[in-house]
């Protein structure tokens, strides 16, 4: 579960910062370095993956799913004449591929580490490694793979060669797919990718798993590459760097110039909701993203029922007129259902600029007759159904899952309090050192559950990852040599008590609730 610990004992430097002045100097030696590439992450994950191996049904029908995707949306794809550039296409509509964002600028990578202010630390990792261009061998294969259905060596290498017209052997191929390899920024993938402009964009294209002369369905992860150092940002910390990176522009509206965060919706949907009045739509989210020089907001809503699009458009001039009187700039994002929401697969966007601002962001249109500008997206219903056949499962396969791993989680929980509760600290800690790979990969293993089209029980369920989450954390203060015994006590009992409550929250849930499933 934290493998970012596996870095630290290989060298990897880690650096905290409270403030973007820290952040900056931490970073000054990396940026001078030429091939320097950053990530950031709102929090420590178990591991660095491309959406595509989060889910084995994404692995096994790679191609079909790309094809399936272009075949509906041909006129997105009829002038992209590489398999990268189609890579990077589906990359920005959201379909799972094997690539993973990485950016040539710390600054955005900081943004990415602080964007959820929540409990979690986050991180920036630092990667100096040779970037490849479109038109290298490793880019062109690897591309290659993705498209197609087996991996079987001839028909790798006759696509390889009948598609860029040069030879490669069986070797080269089998090294080359098992490589992770970085893929410098071009104003080619730029062009189909908008949003990579402003966030200095590029990627890594992962391979597969190789084993002997077999290329494996397999992804590989970024884990193995190691990186030059880490930033940590202590989750105090978080909101005061996201609050500094603001008053210098750099905020949702920046790095996502024609969407908000796709983590918005994990994050907000918990909150207490905002019905509208007459239960038309409900408002998911509200973000006030002010600057210095004009006071902005953003917010988010689903709709109740079906609406036709001039009703839709009326919906969101009431609004958008409604936060006129307090502020400057509007957006609205307006989404059909929670399943759209969470993919951000919007139906409309609306945008109100008060022309008395001597400096206007940028529009996302031309300004209607009535002040407004709007955007409105032909694709959001090709893959609103894809997630909706892909990314949710039934309530009561995921209930069952999760109670599966709920049950092999209690033994352990068990086991380790007892030992700590009878003060026999060394046993506590011997089995906090055995216990500790089972937590790690339950942890893992829950990763890949799918989400309920029901908010309610999808907090519940939300439930069971806080208590793997914990309790994985009560292996890591068990190796802690740094702390008073008094103290070190204290916060392992601390995180008993929090696993405790957790336990009880969702055995009396399981009881009120069983209508549920």
């Amino acid at each position: 579960m934290h493998w970012i610990n596996e870095l630290r004992k290989v060298g990897v430097a880690m650096i905290e910062v409270h403030s973007l002045k820290d952040f900056n100097k931490a970073i000054q030696t990396y940026a001078k370095k030429n091939g320097t590439m950053f990530r950031g992450q709102g929090a420590n994950y178990p591991s660095i993956t491309a959406s595509l191996a989060r889910d084995q049904g994404y692995l096994e029908n790679e191609s079909c799913l790309y094809k399936e995707v272009m075949d509906l949306k041909k006129d997105e794809f009829i002038e992209l004449i590489t398999d990268i550039q189609r890579l990077a296409k589906l990359q920005h509509y959201g379909v799972p591929t094997r690539l993973i964002d990485v950016t040539s600028d710390g600054i955005t990578a900081l943004f990415f580490a602080v964007e959820d202010v929540g409990d979690d630390d986050g991180y920036v990792y630092i990667y100096s490694q040779t970037s490849h261009n479109l038109n290298s061998r490793e880019v062109r294969l690897l591309s290659l793979l993705a498209f197609l259905k087996e991996y079987d060596l001839l028909e790798i290498r006759q696509g390889y060669e009948s598609q860029f017209g040069e030879t490669i052997s069986d070797k080269e191929i089998l090294e080359i797919a098992q490589q992770d390899i970085f893929v410098e920024y071009s104003d080619v993938l730029q062009s189909v990718n908008p949003r990579m402009y402003n966030q200095k964009g590029a990627f890594v294209i992962c391979g597969n798993v190789v084993r002997g002369d077999k290329i494996q369905l397999e992804l590989k992860t970024m884990d193995d590459i190691v990186s030059e150092g880490i930033i940590k940002i202590p989750s105090e910390y978080k909101g005061v760097l996201k609050h500094e990176l603001d008053v210098y522009g750099v905020n949702e509206t920046f790095i996502y110039p024609e969407l908000p965060s796709v983590a918005s919706y994990v994050r907000e949907k918990y909150k207490h909701k905002n019905f509208s009045s007459d239960g038309t739509y409900t408002i998911l989210d509200e973000h006030d993203v002010s600057t210095a020089s004009a006071k902005r907001i953003s917010f988010s809503i689903i709709l109740n029922h079906p609406l036709g699009i001039n009703e839709i458009k009326s919906v969101a001039k009431e609004l958008l007129s409604r936060y006129q009187k307090n502020y400057e700039v509007v957006w609205v994002y307006i989404a059909k259902n929670s399943e759209d929401y969470i993919m951000v697969n919007w139906i409309l966007i609306g945008q109100w600029i008060d022309e008395s601002l001597l400096e206007k962001p940028r529009a996302i249109s031309q300004m209607d007759d009535e002040g407004y500008h709007w955007k409105y997206t032909d694709d959001y219903s090709v893959l609103g159904d894809y997630y909706s056949d892909n990314h949710f499962e039934e309530n009561e396969l995921l209930f069952e899952k999760y109670q599966e791993k709920y049950k092999q989680v209690l033994p352990i929980y068990v086991d380790l309090i007892e030992a700590f509760e009878n003060k026999e600290f060394d046993s506590f800690k011997r089995r906090c050192s055995i216990q500790k790979s089972e937590i790690n990969q339950i942890f893992s293993e829950i990763g890949d559950f799918g989400h309920s089209k029901n908010p309610d029980l999808d907090k519940f369920f939300h439930k069971y990852v806080e208590l793997f989450s914990l309790l994985g954390n009560i292996p890591l203060y068990a190796e802690y040599e740094d702390t008073n015994q008094v103290a070190w006590e204290y916060m392992i009992n601390e995180c008993f008590q929090d696993v405790k409550l957790i336990i009880e929250q969702i055995e009396l849930t399981i009881i009120a609730q069983r209508n549920f499933y």
